[in-house]
């Protein structure tokens, strides 16, 4: 054990070699990048969209408090303008997302969230969310999610993301017969 702090002991000479050995090390590292703030991200914007009372169909207990809480948090922490639709019907849904395509520049996003019921025509192979309004055996109520893909597609955003929280949301986008569950569209 006495060898070993024999060996261990650096002389006054043997500590100031290693202190410019460390110094020249420290001179070598490459200088911090700086961040760069003057990105320009655009705006986020949310569209949350939640109906738990029904009028025709069953009443669902915990979408507008999940719709709340994620606009609340989108709103809170990370600065979207959130415009929150609870129990929206079909046309109100529909006047909210046309109403986006007028502000939203190709430097923007999107984020849209649905809670609520949804349905698959299976000879058409086509997902409907359920507006409030919607009735149970007739279509005219119903938003197809190939008008929803339109209407965003169609959107001048550079990015959209759909979070919908329902039965077949997955049949918004499909690759190949892999269900894709949230959909995104990014613009060059």
């Amino acid at each position: 054990m006495a060898q070993l702090r024999e060996e261990l002991r650096l002389t006054g000479a043997q500590v100031k070699k290693l202190a410019q050995k460390l110094a020249v090390q420290q001179d070598r590292k490459p200088a911090k990048k700086t961040v760069r703030t003057d990105i320009d991200f655009g705006n986020y914007h949310a569209l949350v969209i939640s109906i738990n009372n029904y009028r025709n169909l069953p009443r669902l207990r915990t979408a507008a408090r999940n719709a709340g809480v994620i606009a609340n948090i989108l709103e809170r922490r990370y600065g979207f303008r959130t415009t929150l639709l609870t129990d929206a019907t079909r046309r109100d849904i529909l006047d909210a997302l046309l109403g986006l395509r007028r502000p939203l520049t190709g430097r923007d996003s999107l984020l849209a969230y649905y809670a609520g019921h949804g349905v698959l025509d299976r000879d058409a192979d086509r997902g409907y969310w359920l507006p409030r309004n919607a009735h149970e055996d007739s279509q005219s109520g119903w938003l197809s999610n190939g008008r929803i893909t339109d209407t965003l597609k169609a959107m001048r955003a550079k990015c959209v993301m759909v979070m919908p929280d329902s039965c077949y949301s997955g049949t918004l986008t499909r690759k190949g017969t892999r269900v894709i569950p949230i959909s995104v569209y990014l613009r060059p």
